[in-house]
């Protein structure tokens, strides 16, 4: 009954680990650790953590075996078949779509505020803005698809989005920078996960993996997509002001296809 709370509080250690990459940029930059730590810090850490919570994690999960019960699936009949057509694109057009904006943001927001003539330490606290909201979003917005599904969630955070997104790209001033990537990372954050926790009651539990799988990889599309966009734009010389509008319509599309999914996605038992 707490499904997509659960997922999405287990999700949250990525934008808490932006968060934790911002504030190491920014004792970087305030001098406060010693001078031979530079940006290389940031990969020393993600690179060693994983390596120590890994024999933890190891030692500690329970072990899952796959549901083997029932006929055998294909690729086709599990995303297409049984009424789960128009389900798996909207699932899988959401996903690739929010995960755009959300890899363009966490890959280029610092770079984008510092291109309008802030200093880097006003780009490193735009990130952690956006990643502190973000985490916050991502409970926030489990919770409330765990009480009231995911339609009226899904508007509201699509909704926020789209408008946090705009006032961003319009604003100059600080401080509205900073309350408006806050409001970006909450709704992108909060939406994305919660896309993950309503994505395996699209499928069976016979072929769940494989459903699922297929989702998440659209959104692997979209994160390369994301950061490349960003990059052509200011190659092109695109001002940062229009880099963070051109993603307006790509959130369009992403609210739609979640809102569809809400409506016409078939839905299994958990």
């Amino acid at each position: 009954e707490r499904r997509s709370s659960t997922i999405t509080t287990i999700f949250v250690g990525f934008p808490a680990g932006g968060a934790c990459a911002s504030l190491i940029t920014l004792a970087v930059l305030a001098g406060a650790l010693p001078k031979t730590f530079d940006w290389r810090l940031v990969y020393l850490i993600g690179g060693l953590a994983p390596l120590l919570i890994a024999p933890i994690a190891f030692a500690t999960l329970p072990e899952t075996r796959p549901d083997h019960s029932g006929e055998r699936r294909d690729l086709v009949n599990v995303l297409f078949g049984e009424g789960r057509a128009a389900g798996t694109v909207f699932l899988c057009l959401a996903f690739a779509c929010t995960t755009v904006l959300l890899y363009l943001m966490v890959g280029w927001l610092p770079q984008l505020v510092v291109g309008e003539g802030r200093s880097r330490v006003d780009g490193a606290l735009a990130a952690l803005s956006f990643n502190v909201t973000g985490a916050a979003g991502g409970i926030a917005i489990g919770m409330a698809v765990d009480r009231f599904a995911l339609r009226r969630p899904m508007i509201a955070s699509y909704l926020g989005l789209l408008l946090g997104m705009g006032a961003l790209a319009a604003s100059s001033a600080f401080a509205a920078i900073l309350v408006f990537a806050g409001v970006a990372g909450f709704c992108a954050i909060g939406a994305q996960y919660s896309l993950y926790a309503i994505s395996p009651v699209c499928y069976p539990r016979t072929a769940r993996a494989l459903g699922v799988g297929a989702a998440v990889g659209a959104g692997r599309v979209g994160s390369i997509i994301g950061p490349s966009l960003g990059g052509v734009l200011r190659a092109a010389h695109a001002s940062s002001n229009q880099v963070l509008a051109v993603t307006l319509p790509v959130i369009l599309v992403g609210g739609a296809a979640a809102i569809a999914l809400s409506v016409f996605g078939k839905t299994h038992e958990a």
